[in-house]
């Protein structure tokens, strides 16, 4: 999971991002942050989803660290390197954890070349033709 969203965030770092906004808003803004990445500055996108992403989420320990492999590894992808993007209804409910939650799913297309050159995980390809695997949320969304 790239993302934890935490339930509040501090006023501090999270003066841009969305308030009382239904977890498809949050997401879409989120996607359209980094498909902005470097607009007004230089990884200010990714700049953003560290700020949404919770405290606890490892993957963020690090800010430079992560925004490098953001840019180099095969979530590059999120910064605008697809050709369309849908997103299916946010599933809500009480995760495995315990912790309430939703998880949104979100399918981008583009040429099976383009995500093969940023190194996307062939297994992700053609998701939409093959079972949804057990996530971590209550119930999986459906495309």
């Amino acid at each position: 999971t790239l993302l934890g969203l935490p339930t509040a965030a501090c006023a501090d770092q999270a003066s841009d991002l969305p308030v009382k906004k239904s977890p498809n808003e949050f997401v879409q803004f989120l996607l359209d942050k980094l498909a902005k990445n470097n607009s007004p500055a230089p990884d200010a996108g990714l700049k953003t989803l560290i700020t949404a992403t919770s405290p606890s989420n490892p993957n963020v320990a690090d800010p430079a660290k992560f925004i490098d492999y953001m840019k180099t590894g095969s979530y590059q992808i999120l910064l605008g390197k697809y050709d369309a993007m849908r997103m299916a209804p946010a599933n809500e409910g009480v995760l495995k954890s315990g912790n309430y939650g939703a998880t949104v799913t979100i399918r981008l297309d583009s040429t099976v070349r383009k995500f093969a050159a940023m190194g996307v995980n062939p297994k992700y390809l053609f998701v939409a033709e093959e079972e949804l695997k057990e996530s971590d949320s209550a119930t999986e969304g459906n495309m």
